[in-house]
């Protein structure tokens, strides 16, 4: 039984991208693509990963962005999942007194949690962005830490703010670990061991047959 429990609890890592692979590992799945973030409008673009194959509790999540071109202080981009929202980047560098951010083209990044400025509308001025918030961990239960992360996984990116030209998203993917609910490994062991108790009654029974044919 122990054994048995053990087994069912051994992680499941694996990766899932959409375009060109963003992350180490070998990845799952995925379309090569390149999608236009059009600049200044806060409308954005869509995209979406199925993950499946994983067991039905999330350990670790991270999420990694391949962008390149445009104007990174006018990003703004979200991960959606089972009614959970994320905020990934919300206009980079921008401050109350650095009113143009950071104002380099394109980035490739590996993000594990919610953006400082999260409660702070991208369409906000930039006297807003003032002292920032505490950064949560997307592993946290309050966000996707426990769930069962086999469904479809959106992205929203959007450019809000004109001026820097267009820039394309390259590609994003999800690098996540998950282990079985314990309870469902329990119910496994205990369907293994009902299984194992009805074989030896079966053996006994056919062994009293052959005994009384003798």
């Amino acid at each position: 039984m122990a054994a048995m429990l053990g087994l069912g609890l051994s992680a499941q890592a694996a990766i899932f991208y959409e375009g060109t692979p963003v992350s180490g590992g070998t990845p799952a799945g995925g379309t090569p693509f390149t999608q236009t973030i059009a600049d200044g409008n806060p409308g954005g673009t869509w995209n979406s990963i199925t993950v499946s194959g994983l067991g039905n509790s999330l350990s670790t999540i991270s999420v990694t962005l391949n962008v390149t071109g445009g104007n990174n202080s006018g990003l703004y981009a979200y991960l959606t999942y089972n009614g959970h929202l994320a905020v990934l980047l919300n206009r980079p560098g921008v401050t109350s007194t650095t009113p143009f951010g950071d104002t380099t083209a394109g980035l490739s990044q590996t993000l594990t949690g919610t953006a400082l400025y999260s409660s702070v509308s991208p369409l906000s001025s930039y006297t807003s962005f003032t002292t920032p918030g505490t950064s949560t961990s997307l592993n946290n239960n309050s966000i996707y830490g426990g769930q069962d992360p086999n469904g479809v996984w959106t992205l929203f990116f959007a450019d809000v703010s004109a001026g820097g030209g267009n820039a394309t998203l390259n590609g994003w993917s999800l690098d996540i670990t998950a282990v079985p609910e314990p309870v469902n490994v329990a119910l496994a062991g205990f369907a293994g061991v009902m299984l194992t108790v009805v074989g030896v009654r079966r053996v006994v029974a056919r062994r009293s047959s052959q005994d009384i044919a003798k």
